[in-house]
């Protein structure tokens, strides 16, 4: 009978430790106000416009960086200086680029797995001049992975800093969530939908997002970018407004670049796109991320395109480029879109 003690000690505290992510699951309305960081009054939008994309992997994975779920095999967070150094190092970048606009995917304001450096604190300090909008996407009590080192803690979301004025940023739930008890550790995909002050009647919307990753066949990311893409359509509102989708889709953005030698993860862009009005927009000569299955070394890590822009017909494009940065602070390279309106 006393044998027995140690297991039930064992099941009780399993138990218990279910219950608790259970019972403190993030669980986000359908659609909520993002949290304003900064909000002051900037210049009316002067043209042309420039916006970067940018998924700075929480700041912990640089190009010395491999990730389990990718296929690596490093099974411990990394220090709490290199995190810094990157997030540092990322905000320079940012500060170098200027852009008037940035939509930001992956920053961490809490979590063991980031060493609980809030990342976008330490960006809105050092970028003082832009507005700045938050909203959650990744709320996870702890993440029990990899058994042995496990992953931990994360708080994590999606970041719009603005040298201009934001009338409005919202976070609005996507279609394709992911089902119990996967939903206990993934992140709950969203879409933040920021309008822009316009002198006239139109209004300029700048939409934010990260897809999944790590959906099976990519069915959920196609449910997720098909509810973009409805909702982007109405935003139009055929010419009545500007509308530009951006972020991480984990999709590729062009069907052209799909090759052998992709991995089981990349998909490409559900037929919803081509039936609707949107224009895709990317740097078709520089690859803006690269794969996490062991550091990186050029020409040796498989590389793709899936950051990148989708357009309303009435923005004028006058550049984009996908700035190589050698994977240096994340896995992503950051793209810029310079555009005006017509």
């Amino acid at each position: 009978m006393y044998a027995l003690i140690p297991l039930l000690v064992i099941l009780v505290g399993v138990t218990a430790f279910g219950l608790f992510l259970v019972l403190t699951e993030y669980k986000p309305e359908a659609e909520e106000d993002s949290i304003v960081i900064r909000k002051s009054k900037f210049p009316q939008l002067q043209e042309p416009i420039t916006l970067t994309t940018y998924n700075i992997g929480y700041a912990c994975l640089d190009r010395d960086s491999d990730f389990f779920m990718d296929g690596g095999t490093a099974t411990t967070r990394i220090t709490y200086e290199r995190t810094l150094d990157n997030l540092i190092g990322i905000t320079h970048q940012l500060q170098d680029l200027d852009s008037d606009i940035f939509c930001l995917q992956e920053v961490d304001t809490a979590g063991s797995r980031s060493n609980n450096i809030n990342e976008l604190e330490h960006m809105a300090t050092e970028l003082f001049d832009y507005n700045v909008y938050f909203a959650y996407d990744y709320r996870a009590k702890w993440v029990p992975f990899p058994i042995f080192h496990p992953l931990g803690s994360a708080h994590s979301g999606l970041a719009v800093m603005s040298k201009y004025r934001l009338l409005s940023s919202k976070r609005i739930a996507l279609d394709g969530q992911e089902l119990f008890p996967r939903s206990l550790f993934l992140p709950k995909r969203c879409m933040v939908v920021n309008e822009l002050a316009l002198a006239g009647s139109k209004k300029l919307y700048i939409v934010n997002t990260h897809l999944s990753a790590y959906d099976k066949d990519g069915l959920l990311r196609r449910r997720q970018f098909n509810d973009i893409i409805r909702y982007c359509s109405e935003l139009y509102d055929g010419r009545s407004n500007y509308v530009i989708i951006t972020g991480d889709f984990n999709l590729l953005m062009d069907d052209a670049k799909r090759t052998e030698d992709d991995p089981a993860w990349v998909d490409v862009m559900p037929q919803s796109l081509h039936d609707s009005k949107f224009k895709v927009v990317y740097d078709k000569t520089q690859p803006s991320v690269r794969s996490l299955d062991k550091p990186y070394i050029k020409d040796i890590n498989f590389e793709t395109y899936i950051d990148g822009f989708l357009v309303s017909p009435n923005i004028d494009v006058v550049d984009v480029t996908t700035h190589d940065f050698q994977y240096r602070f994340s896995d992503h390279n950051p793209s810029t879109l310079t555009f005006r309106l017509k």
